[in-house]
């Protein structure tokens, strides 16, 4: 996940974002991982099924959750194993919230 205005950085829609590291850093709930795994015996159905439940349940939840560089400080916080932050990325969103 990039973080807009992180470092300064502004995202248009047309930016090449498969050139850039993400900001933030979070796995996909363990219940949605056997539909990442292309060697699991699972239909393309469910596997289709799972990965559309992972953006309506997760992930839109998730991006609400992470609206702010504050909210994104605080859900790292109180989530360490579930949310990973480079440590100058985590330097960049407390200045922001200090600033």
């Amino acid at each position: 996940m990039l973080v807009q205005n992180l470092f300064g950085t502004i995202f248009e829609k047309d930016h090449p974002f498969h050139k850039e590291m993400g900001h933030i850093f979070r796995r996909e709930p363990a219940e949605y991982r056997p539909a990442f795994d292309l060697e699991s015996e699972i239909s393309d159905d469910i596997r289709n099924s799972m990965i559309h439940e992972l953006f309506e349940k997760f992930v839109s939840n998730f991006m609400a959750l992470a609206e702010t560089g504050e909210s994104i400080l605080e859900y790292a916080n109180q989530n360490p194993d579930q949310l990973f932050l480079l440590p100058a990325v985590r330097e960049a969103l407390e200045s922001c919230k200090n600033a």
